[in-house]
């Protein structure tokens, strides 16, 4: 992006570019009596912040964007700021390109007192029904995926005009139909719950947002019928049973006096008139954010540790089994409701901070998402208190809080250096059979590590065998590093001249983990239990599958198709000339499961994908953003 031109041209207009830097980055946009406040970890991101607040508005973001490129700013700035800074441009229904048609008339057109410019002709906001893809009765089926990297910003603007497609099918005018569509927004609830869990606080209220805006616009359009109310009431109750476990903080729509107008605009990032436009402003809002905590580096579900993340437990259920317990004993079950059964009870301050650093070093370590979450809502629920006992612990738990080091470090622990201890206490414990100069050098190759700290313990236990040592030549450890070469080298001059009287370090007393479940590491540090992945393999070895998505990824494709072991496994793109093919092949019954990577946005997608699977009779899981661990826990929640 050429921020410079940016900072050019704001200082042309006689604004004022300031920052303050303490771990992250503010920046103060000041001029004609007005400031404006961003923050990032980076100075060009902690600008554009300010910018958008200064230009909240469409017609001010309109006129600032024809500003920047009338200085010469190139495309991806512009395209960025009017696809992602500023999504009230989004909402606009003219285009930019006609802001500068009607400036250049201007220009060119004599001037008279009175005269009134003509506008250009606006185009529809949605296509006509003989525009739409899949209009001339073909099943269309199209998912939109939220992208896993910062430099893919395009993805959210072209989900957006994928999203526009099927907007004008939304406008649903059949109640069947509408009760179809609430199941199914029923069902996208259920599915996503667990993902919805791990995700930061301010993505779960703006994910509920859109859910229950959506659902209450079915009762705009069919207001007597009372089938729809009981379906809206029952989607209620799930997301407000769903807020008291995970406790993200209060989402207004659930709130059976809240009109559309009264919804929290900043939230929004506009106002709406009805339940259908706030619904699809929420989704817009949740893009946003999820396309500027990647501009921030956060991780796929929002949080700002990923650089510090550090060594995984080494049994992480059990940490979770014990960090568990400790609070229910506290505070009582979790089962029902974030908030404690007595509401007086609270945790001394270090154990409230210890309890949120497990917490957060557990996130990333493949445990229970449904448990993790709850634990979570539990303490947030305290956090929410703002008592300042628990202010270290509360500051910790927010989502853009980066620690100075790992949290295992915080915790006092290193599993990475127990695992090396356990290593160094069987290989200088255990019966060690050596027949041979090939034994030899296996062993040696094992040990000779720890020489450095157990040089005397290695010695004592190879004085039986100093013939095999003896054979040894350095040639044998070629590949090795040059250190394990010159500890050979000492080792053979010890036996041969009888040296042997060195004594030994203590081995380390530390116990095996209480269950070994086996664990596998892969793409984005997703720590994958092996038992879930060999159960999962049953049920999915052999089955013709589709991955449907809104970008290319061989490097996922081939991670699933290792961990699944599927007979066949196509990625989809979610083009308007891919829809129709696709729809025929899941109608020909070309495959025996369907992957959709929908996220938590585009409804009406989902909506579409999950008609087709369901009229050809094909498995369709819901997978979220498709990462192998999601995929996996959506199998194991959809068919095993």
């Amino acid at each position: 992006m050429d921020i410079n031109i940016l900072r050019a041209t704001l200082d042309d207009y006689g604004y004022e570019i300031r920052y303050r830097e303490d771990n992250w980055i503010e920046c103060m946009l000041a001029g004609d009596g007005e400031s404006w406040v961003g923050q990032g970890l980076t100075k060009e991101i902690a600008l554009l912040a300010a910018v958008r607040k200064a230009c909240s508005t469409a017609l001010a973001a309109r006129f600032l964007i024809h500003a920047l490129k009338a200085s010469g700013a190139n495309t991806k700035l512009t395209t960025e700021l009017s696809t992602f800074w500023f999504p009230a441009v989004k909402q606009a229904r003219r285009p930019l390109s006609d802001l500068d048609n009607v400036v250049s008339r201007a220009k060119t057109m004599p001037y008279q007192e009175g005269m009134v410019v003509p506008r250009p002709e606006s185009r529809p906001e949605h296509p006509t029904p003989s525009e739409r893809p899949g209009s001339s009765g073909q099943v269309a089926v199209i998912v939109s995926r939220p992208s896993p990297s910062a430099a893919r910003l395009a993805t959210g603007h072209y989900s957006a005009t994928i999203s526009e497609q099927f907007s004008e099918e939304s406008q649903i005018s059949d109640p069947e139909e509408a009760l179809e569509d609430l199941d199914i927004l029923m069902d996208r609830i259920r599915d996503t719950r667990q993902e919805l869990g791990l995700c930061a606080p301010d993505r779960q209220r703006l994910a509920m947002l859109a859910w229950i805006c959506l659902g209450r616009s079915h009762t705009d359009a069919f207001p007597d019928d009372l089938r729809i109310r009981d379906r809206v009431s029952s989607i209620s109750r799930q997301l407000t049973e769903i807020g008291k476990t995970f406790w993200p903080g209060s989402v207004t729509a659930l709130q059976l006096h809240m009109q559309p107008r009264d919804l929290p605009r900043h939230l929004l990032g506009g106002v709406a008139s009805t339940w259908r436009r706030a619904a699809e402003l929420a989704e817009q809002s949740l893009r946003g954010k999820e396309l500027e905590d990647q501009q921030r580096g956060y991780d796929i579900y929002g949080w700002a540790d990923v650089p510090h993340a550090g060594a995984f437990p080494n049994n992480p259920d059990k940490e979770l089994d014990d960090l568990e317990a400790e609070i229910i004993r506290l505070s009582g079950s979790l089962e029902l409701q974030a908030a404690p059964v007595d509401n007086s009870v609270r945790p001394e301050g270090v154990t409230f901070q210890r309890w949120v650093r497990r917490l957060r070093w557990l996130r990333q370590s493949g445990v229970d998402p449904e448990r993790w979450a709850r634990i979570a809502g539990r303490l947030r629920w305290w956090s929410f208190r703002r008592e300042p006992a628990l202010h270290n612990g509360a500051r910790e738990l927010e989502p853009n809080y980066v620690p100075t080091t790992s949290w295992a470090n915080l915790l006092g622990q290193d599993p990475e250096k127990d695992e090396q201890d356990r290593q160094l206490k069987k290989i200088l414990t255990s019966d060690v059979k050596i027949d041979s100069k090939e034994s030899a050098i296996d062993w040696l190759k094992s040990a000779l590590p720890y020489a450095e700290t157990h040089y005397g313990n290695i010695v004592n236990m190879m004085t039986p065998h100093m013939q095999f040592i003896i054979e040894i030549e350095v040639s044998d450890f070629a590949e090795t590093d040059r250190r394990l070469q010159r500890r050979l080298q000492r080792l053979q001059d010890d036996l041969k001249s009888g040296k042997t009287d060195i004594a030994p370090g203590q081995i380390p007393d530390v116990e095996e983990p209480a269950v070994d479940v086996g664990k596998v590491v892969i793409k984005g540090r997703e720590r994958i239990p092996s038992n879930l992945v060999d159960r999962i393999r049953t049920l999915t070895a052999g089955k013709r599958t589709v991955f449907v998505s809104n970008r290319r990824d061989p490097e996922l494709q081939a991670e699933l198709q290792e961990t699944f072991g599927f007979e066949t496994l196509d990625f989809k793109i979610a083009e308007a000339k891919r829809i129709q093919q696709l729809g025929e092949l899941i109608a020909d019954d070309e495959y025996d499961m369907v992957m959709g990577a929908t996220g938590f946005q585009s409804h009406a997608l989902d909506t579409v994908l999950a008609k087709a699977c369901r009229n050809a009779g094909v498995q369709y899981v819901r997978v979220n953003d498709g990462r192998p661990l999601s995929c996996l826990r959506a199998v194991a929640r959809d068919i095993s």
